[in-house]
């Protein structure tokens, strides 16, 4: 027979609870804590933390339902900002009540609206139900995992410093307006008319770039991913590269990964010198690139520039990247002399890629993986990536197209020229009116930050393949495990291992691409993600073994700095 609780374990449950109404994320630490230090039963703490989580959510909905009322409480609590999105609450209030409980500041306002708009009560504490166990039962294991096993280095001071870095956490996802992320996603929903999603899906399925598949039916405009910050998203994978990194006692390990490129390519690293590491034969699969410092006066270097381009057999229109890259910023289409001196004016003092023009619209990423001694290594994935577009239809201008178009529309500010890291479409361009069926291509670069559609396309896969970025990847001395960026004629070609050329190559810190199919799941996504997490630091842990050593956490950093300040600085991209 089971003893009932005692005073000290109801007192713990009710300490819990009431924790959850101050801040959800430092009453689960403590109840880790009490699991691991004091022997409180999982059970107790869980259910306790559950059912504060979800009533603290309550109380609040309680508050804007009170709110319709008392004038009083009405003049405090319900802003104009708590106004703006009543139909996508009402559309959308199970992602509404887990993006809040992820985004700091974001919950109070939201469920104070979902109770001041009446929102159906049982549905608001069924999702909140929903969210609390499942938020609630993987926060507990994580942080009772982490503090044991700190635990062992730090002693007593082991659940302070977990939760400092818990608050920590919160204060870094909380540099932005936050009412913002839930009134952005409101505006994209309810801008957009059924006929103009039911045309969208319509054309995404029979038009294609070409030399690709048509990209075919979408579950969804986006992948779950994108509707979240990029900081937030990635808290998942902050947690187990710390957990790893105590594991295998490095916070650096995955630099070994890749031991012939710097930081072993998860940032900072040199472009070109990647590219450089390909011996021959295979070299003939790369693009051809020049690569030319930025030094001082900019009309200098720019004939300089020219002279070089010249020497190297080199004709407009060509390609322009920072030698220190990420996610597309800065790289731009340069089509006249005049807008290669007007890049140069614009690029800090730092080194240029010049690279030959592939006229391919066939882009795709291929990640390989081998492991240090191992003969041969695999392609584990193989992500179709499809320039932003919208589809003419012979009677709206193109900028009606982005704003009807619900996956343009997602990115508009880039497409209208109004974000500061990229140039959009000119006005000229805009006010045209394509034909009916006639693709119009938004924007040079394919990356995710400016609306690129990646599908997953692993059914590509073939031997052919597979042998040949086996042999390239092997002409490169100790490279095991990254990302190839390609462009290819077709699709079918492609899958026979021909035509195609590679003109970027991305070390440890590149992704399987497929985890931002619109049709991959949140779920599937991070599953991705944290499985080659975790392989990263096997292969940093073979190659450590073999006498390699991981890059130090302060040239780590250094170089995670160095890239943010350069990547502010570069021109806009195109």
């Amino acid at each position: 027979m089971i003893d009932p609780p005692g005073p000290h374990w109801l007192l713990t449950s009710l300490s819990l609870f009431f924790a959850t109404f101050v801040h959800e994320d430092v009453a689960i630490l403590a109840g880790a804590a009490y699991v691991a230090e004091a022997d409180v039963p999982w059970t107790l703490a869980l259910v306790s933390l559950i059912l504060g989580v979800i009533s603290s959510d309550v109380a609040i909905y309680g508050l804007g339902a009170l709110a319709n009322r008392s004038p009083r409480l009405k003049r405090l609590i319900i802003t104009s900002r708590v106004q703006q999105a009543r139909q996508w609450l009402s559309e959308h209030l199970e992602l509404a009540v887990v993006v809040c409980h992820l985004i700091p500041g974001l919950l109070f306002p939201t469920f104070v609206a979902c109770g001041w708009f009446r929102i159906s009560w049982r549905r608001f504490v069924l999702a909140s139900g929903l969210m609390a166990t499942v938020y609630v039962a993987t926060m507990l294991f994580v942080w009772h995992s982490f503090g044991t096993v700190i635990r062992e280095y730090l002693s007593y001071w082991a659940w302070p410093v977990a939760g400092l870095l818990a608050l920590s956490l919160t204060a870094l996802t909380a540099g932005r307006p936050r009412w913002e992320t839930l009134s952005k996603a409101a505006s994209n929903v309810n801008s957009l008319s059924t006929r103009a999603v039911e045309t969208w899906r319509r054309n995404i399925r029979k038009v294609s770039h070409q030399g690709m598949p048509p990209v075919g039916r979408l579950l969804r405009k986006a992948a779950p991913g994108e509707y979240l910050p990029e900081r937030l998203f990635y808290f998942p994978l902050i947690l187990q590269w710390l957990l790893l990194g105590l594991r295998y006692r490095s916070l650096t390990l995955p630099t070994a990964a890749n031991p012939a490129i710097q930081s072993g390519g998860f940032w900072g690293e040199s472009k070109s010198a990647c590219m450089d590491l390909v011996a021959e034969p295979e070299r003939k699969w790369l693009a051809d690139y020049i690569t030319f410092p930025r030094r001082g006066d900019a009309a200098a270097d720019g004939q300089a520039a020219l002279a070089a381009m010249r020497e190297a057999g080199f004709a407009f229109p060509l390609v322009a990247k920072p030698d220190i890259g990420w996610q597309g910023y800065g790289v731009r289409l340069l089509r006249s002399e005049a807008e290669l001196m007007d890049y140069i004016a614009g690029f800090p003092q730092e080194r240029i890629i010049f690279q030959r023009y592939c006229p391919w619209d066939g882009e795709a990423g291929v990640f390989y993986v081998r492991m240090p001694g191992e003969a041969k290594g695999r392609i584990e994935s193989l992500t179709l990536r499809y320039f932003p577009h919208v589809v003419g239809d012979g009677t709206a201008t193109v900028a009606q197209l982005i704003l009807h178009d619900p996956r343009a529309s997602f990115k508009a500010q880039m497409h209208l020229g109004a974000d500061p890291h990229h140039s959009g479409l000119s006005e000229q361009e805009l006010a045209r009116v394509p034909a009916k069926d006639e693709i119009v291509r938004l924007a040079f670069i394919g990356s995710i930050r400016v609306g690129g559609l990646y599908r997953a396309a692993n059914t590509y896969i073939t031997p052919a393949l597979m042998e040949r970025f086996d042999a390239i990847s092997r002409a490169m001395p100790n490279f095991h495990y990254g990302r190839f960026d390609i462009r290819f004629k077709s699709v079918e070609r492609l899958a026979e291992g021909e035509d195609f050329t590679v003109f970027e190559i991305n070390g440890a810190g590149s992704e399987p691409l497929q985890a931002w199919d619109p049709d991959t799941s949140m779920l599937q996504a991070y599953a991705t993600l944290l499985r080659q997490q975790r392989l990263m630091f096997r292969i940093g842990a073979l190659n450590r073994a073999r006498g390699y050593t991981p890059t130090p956490w302060s040239a780590f950093r250094g170089d995670y700095l160095r890239q943010l300040d350069l990547v502010a600085r570069y021109p806009r991209s195109s």
